[in-house]
């Protein structure tokens, strides 16, 4: 064999050893068990639009793993999104947890008046909803989606319609729901959404943040575009946050619950039956928080904007407004045999409260929050003779103290457990936020 011949084998050998060796430490990492590799890709940074391609084998991992959580925050993201991948059918089932928000807050504006929306805030929602018509299909073939986060009431009234729910049931897996109607004029949505929730029977967690004007619900509860059946609802989890009124009409909500285990209402204002319709909840209730004026000091609302944050602080005489007009816990007819936890916070508290947690059999954790006014005297008294069942009695004493808040202070500084398995008394301290 001549020498050219003879040196271009070799080098034909030395070529084929080195893809092999490639290979070879290309196919390791390749062969890695799915978990493993999903493990890795999960790792923040990891996975970048521009390394997103990282191989012909591994591609489909790791597009899986960079849509499994979507956040769209402005109308041209969602139309860009909607574009790229409506016809990647591969991709979609891969979204697990998916945030849309209308990115509008910029476009807020106070006087002296009050609230004050700019003009193109019309036009905006207006383009935001021929958008999500346009590509709402997108969003239905997210079949494995499991929670969904939807900030303002645009997306409610396109993605929560009945035609768009009763079609092909888009989410089969979906098991957290949170609507937050936004910092819009407006600010809700038809009073059918709740209605709409029958066609969504696997969520379990439900999420309502800012409600202003509405329950999502029917007083009447007669127009079969909005009636909720009695006990139709499998929703365990249940939080209304940061509302600025509770109506009435939430007593059709609570009929049509039937196996809630976690309910917690935090809210400016309440009507004043909303602790003896209370009672409309099923028998499975584990845990209740009631948070009564839920800026009594302050705003709690920190990313709103600076003029609109202000105009909503209490002054003086609409706090006392506030205590006066607050649902009272009193002597109420509740059938809750499993309750566990009860939390109190704000003026709803009477003295007539703790001998209805006697009522209680299975309480073991009562918790008072800040600004819960009571007699320190009763308060006293039912620590000298607790029931058994109660664990701890946990105190909030807010920054900005009151004599009743150093009154108790001392009281907890003297009350200490006498024997084992007595209940204790915690105190903390919340700042004014």
């Amino acid at each position: 064999m001549s020498e050219p011949a003879t040196k271009a084998k070799m080098t034909s050998v030395a070529a084929t050893r080195r893809r092999k060796k490639q290979q070879q430490h290309h196919d390791r990492f390749s062969c890695l068990p799915l978990a493993v590799l999903f493990k890795i890709f999960m790792y923040k940074g990891v996975l970048t639009p521009a390394n997103l391609a990282i191989s012909r084998t591994l591609f489909p991992v790791a597009l899986v793993v960079f849509y499994r959580d979507v956040e769209l925050t402005s109308r041209a993201a969602i139309e860009r999104f909607g574009t790229s991948l409506r016809s990647r059918s591969d991709v979609l089932p891969a979204v697990r947890h998916l945030v849309l928000r209308d990115g509008l807050t910029h476009l807020m504006g106070v006087d002296e008046a009050g609230l004050r929306v700019s003009t193109q805030v019309g036009s905006s929602l207006n383009a935001l909803r021929a958008t999500l018509e346009s590509v709402k299909d997108v969003f239905r073939k997210m079949s494995r989606l499991k929670a969904l986060s939807l900030d303002g009431y645009v997306f409610c009234e396109v993605l929560l319609a009945r035609q768009f729910l009763e079609a092909d049931a888009p989410w089969p897996r979906l098991v957290q729901l949170e609507v937050s109607s936004g910092l819009s004029l407006r600010g809700d949505v038809a009073p059918d959404l709740c209605h709409n929730l029958l066609y969504l029977p696997t969520v379990r967690k439900l999420l309502f943040v800012g409600v202003a004007m509405t329950m999502y619900t029917s007083l009447l509860n007669f127009d079969p575009s909005v009636h909720l059946p009695a006990r139709s609802l499998g929703i365990l989890h249940l939080e209304f946050s940061e509302c600025f009124n509770v109506f009435a009409d939430v007593r059709i909500f609570f009929q049509a619950l039937s196996s809630v285990r976690v309910i917690v209402f935090d809210g400016w204002t309440f009507y004043p039956n909303f602790v003896q319709d209370l009672a409309l909840l099923p028998p499975t209730l584990l845990v209740l928080g009631i948070y009564v004026g839920a800026r009594y000091c302050h705003s709690t609302t920190t990313d709103m904007p600076l003029g609109f944050r202000d105009s909503i602080r209490m002054s003086a005489d609409e706090k006392r407004l506030v205590a006066s007009q607050a649902p009272k816990l009193a002597a109420v007819n509740w059938h809750f045999p499993q309750l566990d936890t009860l939390t109190l916070d704000g003026p709803v508290i009477t003295p007539d409260t703790f001998d209805l947690v006697r009522t209680l059999p299975r309480l073991r954790l009562l918790r008072l929050g800040a600004h819960a006014p009571f007699d320190v005297r009763r308060l006293l008294v039912f620590l000298a003779d607790p029931p058994a069942q109660l664990v701890c009695l946990s105190l909030d004493l807010c920054e900005c103290e009151t004599p009743a808040d150093r009154a108790l202070a001392r009281v907890a500084a003297l009350s200490k457990p006498r024997r084992r398995g007595a209940t204790s008394l915690a105190l903390s301290r919340v700042k004014a936020r």
